[in-house]
């Protein structure tokens, strides 16, 4: 009994040792379409409120600190009003912003006509500035 018990310690050290060093293992580069980051970072380039950062490793873009647009490996997401988003959804092109197996609410993706779409006109992309800036804070504590 006494050996069964060293060995299970011994598994257990080494299952330690292997999730540490798989935690510090650099992950991967994000792989998303650079052409439309630089695309959205030229429609925002006159709007000084827009701050260009990362989420998750993929190009962000925040306005009084809250993210606005993401660019996720070939989608850009919006943060937009429910009832734009639930519009926008019933047109081809689009579908609600999911990751991770959850759809985000208040957040609108398009497949490839979606994209096209707003490459050729950028109104959603400043309306979810629009909208985002126009967010109060939250009260602390919440």
């Amino acid at each position: 009994m006494t050996s069964r018990l060293v060995v299970r310690a011994t598994r257990t050290r080494g299952r330690i040792q292997r999730d540490a060093a798989a935690r510090t293992a650099p992950r991967p580069p994000a792989r998303f379409d650079p052409a439309l980051a630089d695309l959205v970072s030229k429609a925002l380039s006159p709007r000084a409120e827009v701050r260009r950062g990362t989420m998750f490793g993929y190009p962000a873009f925040y306005t009084r600190g809250r993210l606005f647009a993401c660019v996720f490996r070939d989608d850009l997401g919006l943060k937009l009003p429910a009832d734009v988003v639930e519009a926008l959804v019933t047109q081809r092109g689009f579908r609600p912003f999911r990751r991770m197996g959850r759809v985000m609410r208040e957040w609108v993706t398009g497949d490839r006509d979606g994209a096209r779409r707003w490459r050729r006109d950028p109104s959603l992309l400043l309306r979810s500035l629009e909208f985002v800036g126009s967010i109060s804070s939250r009260p602390k504590g919440r």
